[in-house]
């Protein structure tokens, strides 16, 4: 077989290869490793991933298929019914059931597909916004732009969203020097000012105090900082100054 099938744990390993699948191996616990993943890159560079169905293996899939990605497996996912690690399947259901649910594994990104879509209802702009986040880190890991566009057709398809528009936003993502996500609109934005209520101002978002600043006279007429307090951080030193140009 020219291909790797990858379980969680020992147990699910030794079930496996004892049913006749010996290019099985175990990452011995959720936390696979890039080292892992460089050694396995080795023997192969196709493989399945098999972790349990639950949350701790959903959670673990996916950063294990972000490891795989950038390495540049080729990579399908297999998961099995509810309540069945491989271990558990293959000896209630038997070795052939296993085989049959091998061939039936699917791509890793039609796996995390899935997983957006069941996690966020895409029936609404915020549903659809949260699941291209939750997708757009796997986008971006994948090496090949020709393999990203085809990725970014297959999501805007998938999740109801106008291709065009979606490569330009992930695009703007792409290139934006903030945090790689695509913001809902808003209607209403939090002011830069706010005024307290002995009713003076002071810079909300730049400073988050929520209280004004108490100087000395001598500060208040010199519309400076204070000698007495020199070591101040440079971020409050602003917002004091900002302080004094609307008293």
């Amino acid at each position: 077989m020219d291909y790797a099938i990858l379980v969680e744990g020992q147990m699910d390993c030794i079930s496996v290869f004892a049913a006749g699948f010996q290019n099985v191996i175990a990452s011995s616990g959720t936390a696979f490793t890039e080292l892992q993943a460089r050694l396995l890159g080795r023997f192969s560079k196709k493989i399945v991933v098999n972790f349990d169905p639950d949350t701790a293996g959903a959670r673990a899939t996916e950063r294990t298929l972000a490891l795989l990605v950038e390495e540049e497996f080729q990579i399908q996912v297999l998961t099995l019914d509810p309540g069945f690690d491989p271990d558990l399947f293959i000896r209630r259901k038997g070795k052939d059931a296993y085989a049959a649910a091998l061939k039936n594994s699917q791509r890793y990104f039609d796996y995390l597909i899935e997983r957006a879509r069941a996690q966020f209802p895409v029936r609404s702009a915020e549903g659809k916004v949260k699941a291209v986040n939750y997708l757009l880190p796997h986008i971006q890991r994948v090496p090949s732009r020709i393999v990203r566009d085809e990725l970014a057709h297959e999501i805007a398809q998938k999740l109801g969203i106008d291709s065009a528009v979606l490569r330009q936003e992930l695009k703007h993502a792409a290139t934006s020097r903030s945090s790689a996500t695509l913001k809902l609109p808003s209607s209403r934005r939090s002011p830069m000012r706010k005024k307290s209520s002995s009713g003076r101002w002071h810079l909300a978002r730049r400073c988050r105090v929520r209280k004004s600043i108490s100087l000395p006279v001598t500060a208040r007429r010199k519309n400076s900082i204070p000698h007495a307090r020199p070591n101040l951080p440079s971020e409050m030193r602003a917002c004091m100054l900002g302080w004094l140009r609307n008293r």
